[in-house]
């Protein structure tokens, strides 16, 4: 269907709509547990600013993605969903990490 004829065939969707991941709030404690290690190696001198940053920009990508992995899998266990509908049409025009 598209984000085009979303407008024209009257699909509308809420909040409610959008299936947030059960283990977010457990994927984002561990990274932010991560991220205050790498902070504490680079407040005692065993990292340099360059690595902390870098180490911490790799926390957080890599929390990204397996975030998305599991949203595209909720969208894919309620197929049906408006969001759904409109993000599966959108997929093959675009990779996951631009759609959500």
């Amino acid at each position: 269907m598209g984000y085009q004829f979303a407008f024209k065939g009257g699909l509308s969707f809420s909040l409610g709509d959008i299936i947030i991941p059960s283990e977010k709030v457990d994927m984002i404690d561990s990274a932010n547990k991560d991220v205050d290690s790498i902070i504490s190696n680079y407040n005692m001198g065993l990292i340099t600013n360059n690595e902390r940053y870098n180490q911490v920009i790799d926390v957080w990508t890599s929390s990204n993605a397996a975030l998305t992995e599991l949203a595209f899998l909720g969208f894919a266990i309620k197929p049906l969903i408006p969001v759904s509908c409109l993000i599966c049409s959108f997929e093959p025009l675009a990779p996951e990490s631009s759609i959500i």
